[in-house]
């Protein structure tokens, strides 16, 4: 890292830090929880022990007093927590810091359906959270706590017999219709993996699966919903297909590691050809920047090699590129970098000062060049010293911009040079002195 962009890191953590110690003081309210006890609320349902842990909680409460930095006022408040089993939140009920959770929980009340696929909590009038069961898994349909305000259960009057059936939930679900608050990941691969591969559920879950704004499984839980579905042709054939017409929307990591489950090492290889033509048409390196440093499963020799020619020429030859394949000019020389071209950036140069485009793209390189990118330091002085050769190339009303980039690293008889010539394209608030060098 050169020195210039240490300092403005370090700049950057300073004014953030500031920034976040400012924010802290100033905000009018803060609030932490502590957990002072648990026990557990046990009931039997359709057969099956469920356990929910509750927590008596201490809740502090810290409000800025009067003007900034005059001080804040603490409060306290104690609540009990009645938690899902992945303890998550359901429902809150005020108490007092010597109240007993015993007492509490002999307060719950619970309701069943008739044909047990529904059982709610609730406490007095107030139903506390609605669970669903779908083959023997159960899951929170409903919670006080994380459901809207507005969506309120009498539990009186409660009829969980009326209530839409499991499999229609978990359907709304997958598809993003109705999302439950409260579904653990763990527990929806566990009621997937329950039924068949070609069931509806699974059908919607492969939908799921490549939709970014739906799927925030982890890695593991993925896998765990492909190995159970491969097993079906049809759900193979189904995806690898939606993923083809869907492949710039999905993580590289997790395009991989599903082809090769769904399909194999030809399937991977497949892909890298097919995204290997599309490079050379359009330069844009986002695929290949993540698919050569995946080493679960590394390119071929074949499909590297390919890609590194093919990189050389638009580095070596950035006339040529449209200007959409200029502005990541920078990370495509990073990356030759990465294959183990270790003087591309000279290279680079020197075929560059040798072309005729310096005059349209000059500017868009030096800010790309000179602003927060990790040239070392001898990248950093040869890009200057080809900016001050090849400043009269620089549009006019550019020069201001870029000379505030390179001012820096320039010497003092560079600064001065630049600053007789074009003093005012330079200096637009006419406070700049040229500087004697003696």
């Amino acid at each position: 890292m050169n020195l210039q962009l240490f300092l403005v890191m370090r700049k950057i953590i300073f004014l953030l830090s500031a920034a976040f110690l400012v924010l802290v003081t100033s905000c009018q309210t803060i609030t932490t929880s502590k957990v002072l006890d648990t026990e557990m609320f046990e009931f039997m349902h359709g057969g099956k022990a469920i356990s929910l842990p509750v927590d008596l909680v201490e809740i502090k409460i810290s409000k800025r007093r009067g003007k900034l930095f005059s001080g804040r006022d603490v409060t306290f408040e104690y609540v009990y927590a009645l938690k899902s089993p992945q303890r998550r939140t359901l429902m809150r009920y005020k108490c007092t810091e010597d109240s007993e959770i015993d007492w509490f929980i002999s307060q719950l009340k619970v309701k069943q359906s008739k044909d047990r696929s529904h059982f709610a909590i609730g406490i007095g009038n107030k139903t506390a959270a609605i669970f669903d069961v779908f083959k023997n898994n159960f899951f929170v349909s409903y919670s006080k706590f994380s459901d809207s305000k507005d969506k309120i259960y009498d539990f009186k009057s409660l009829d969980l017999n009326s209530l839409k059936s499991p499999r229609k939930a978990i359907l709304d679900h997958l598809s993003g219709y109705k999302t439950l608050e409260n579904l653990d990941d763990r527990v929806l691969v566990d009621i997937l993996c329950s039924v068949s591969p070609d069931d509806e559920l699974n059908t919607e879950a492969s939908y799921m699966l490549i939709d970014k704004d739906l799927n925030d499984l982890s890695a593991a839980n993925e896998d765990r919903i492909i190995e159970h579905d491969r097993q079906s042709s049809k759900w193979r054939k189904n995806i690898v297909l939606a993923m083809s017409q869907s492949r710039d929307d999905i993580p590289v990591e997790s395009y991989i590691r599903w082809l090769e489950k769904l399909v194999g090492k030809s399937g991977i290889e497949q892909e890298d050809q097919l995204r290997l033509k599309e490079f050379n048409q359009n330069g844009n390196i986002d695929y290949f920047s993540i698919r050569l440093d995946y080493g679960n499963f590394p390119v071929s020799k074949t499909i590297r090699k390919s890609f590194r020619e093919a990189l050389e020429k638009m580095v070596y030859n950035v006339c040529e590129l449209p200007e959409s394949g200029q502005e990541d000019m920078i990370e495509k020389i990073n990356l030759l970098k990465d294959l183990g071209e270790h003087d591309c950036f000279s290279t680079f140069l020197d075929s560059y000062r040798k072309s005729g485009c310096i005059r349209e793209s000059i500017h868009e390189f030096n800010n790309s060049f000179m602003f927060l990118s990790d040239l070392n330091s001898t990248e950093t002085r040869l890009w200057v010293d080809f900016m001050y050769q090849n400043f009269d190339k620089i549009a006019p009303s550019e020069r201001s911009w870029d000379y505030d980039r390179i001012e820096d690293e320039l010497t003092c008889q560079q600064k001065r040079d630049l600053l007789t010539r074009y003093k005012s394209d330079i200096d637009i608030f006419d406070d700049m002195t040229i500087p004697s060098c003696n």
